[in-house]
Formats: C-alpha cells, sequence, structure tokens
C-alpha cells in the first residue's frame, strides 16, 4: 500500500490535492490557515528592482508561538514612487512597514513621503531560523510566492547552517516583521533610522 510508503503526504499534496509539493529537506515547515486578527502585526517588506519587491502581512503570537503570514505584494519593476503609491494602497501610512536595511536610502524616501517605515534589525541567518522553527508558520491560502519559495527554500550547506539564497524574497519580508515581533524590538527603532 502507497500510503505506508515515506513521501505519500506529499505525493498526495500535489498528486491528489493540486496543492504544492514541499522539498523534503526544506528549511521552515508551514501550513494554511486563516490570519488570527487579534495577533500583533506588522508588514514586511523586501525590496527589488530586477529581484521582486515583497510586502508580507505578518502577524505573531508569541504566547502560543504563531506565525501569520499573507502575501501582498510580489512583483519587479517598480520605481520608489510607484511602490510607495503600492504600499499607501495596501498598507496605508500608519501601520508599520519593518523593511530591508541594506536599503537605507529607499527607507528614508519611502519615510519622506509619509510612509511608517523602519529598518529590520538583522541577525545571522542560522540564529533567525532557529527562532523561527520554535514558531508554528500558517500562511493565507492567497500567499501563492510565499508558499513556492517556502517550499523550495533549502540548506546550501547544512551543516554551515547556510541557506540557498536568491529565491527568497517574500520569506525575507516574513522574516523581519516576524523577527521584529518576536524580538521586540519597539523600543530600538530609534537605532535604526
Amino acid at each position: 500500500d502507497k500510503r505506508n510508503k515515506p513521501g505519500w503526504e506529499n505525493w498526495y499534496k500535489v498528486y491528489g490535492l493540486g496543492e504544492f509539493g514541499q522539498l523534503e529537506d526544506s528549511i521552515l515547515d508551514y501550513e494554511y490557515g486563516v490570519m488570527d486578527n487579534n495577533a500583533s502585526y506588522v508588514y514586511g517588506l523586501d525590496f527589488g528592482v530586477r529581484d521582486k519587491d515583497a510586502l508580507v502581512r505578518v502577524a505573531v503570537d508569541n504566547d502560543k508561538k504563531v506565525i501569520y503570514a499573507r502575501e501582498l505584494l510580489y512583483e519587479s519593476g517598480n520605481s520608489t514612487n510607484e511602490l510607495a503609491q503600492k504600499l499607501i494602497e495596501k498598507v496605508g501610512k500608519k501601520d508599520l512597514i519593518i523593511a530591508d536595511s541594506a536599503a537605507l536610502r529607499t527607507i528614508m524616501d519611502l519615510k519622506h513621503i509619509g510612509l511608517n517605515i523602519r529598518g529590520a534589525v538583522k541577525e545571522r541567518k542560522s540564529e533567525t531560523i532557529k527562532k523561527l522553527k520554535e514558531y508554528k508558520i500558517i500562511i493565507s491560502d492567497d500567499s501563492y510566492n510565499l508558499a513556492r519559495e517556502l517550499n523550495g527554500w533549502t540548506w546550501l550547506d547544512k551543516k554551515a547552517e547556510l541557506p540557498v539564497d536568491g529565491n527568497d524574497h517574500a520569506i525575507d519580508a516574513m522574516i523581519y516583521g516576524a523577527m521584529f515581533l518576536i524580538n521586540n524590538y519597539r523600543g530600538k527603532l530609534k537605532l535604526l533610522l
């Protein structure tokens, strides 16, 4: 009987239910579910020009150890002004956006436009992954690109704890928001900008 063999669950997910499969050695597990609107949330943003601009709404319930994520934007080719308009449409000007701190000039430009945006405090990727693995990750079923990235995000070198880099824009956006909420960086924002 096939159902007792390793990999059956993944096979059934793909061929029986028409969902994404997940590589056996993928770094983070997740499941589809509904966002908890009572949990604290922020928006995570990873910048791209050739790569994708990725915006993910991230809510964290630290007591239950659950991260909720919903992809809201995943596209390339935006100018800073075009990105600003899309962020205003999707987030507004009051909600907090935690963005890739490697792009401080873009963060400053978006801040001058009126967005509530701060740079992410980054830790070593291996430390971040360890913290995320303590949480259950639930993503909305319309988070197509986030799911695709999570399914294919594997270790480049597992022993050295180096993940494959490149196709992780929505993942990075989720990480920026999640780590902000997990680590409670609220008091440290002034250090960032």
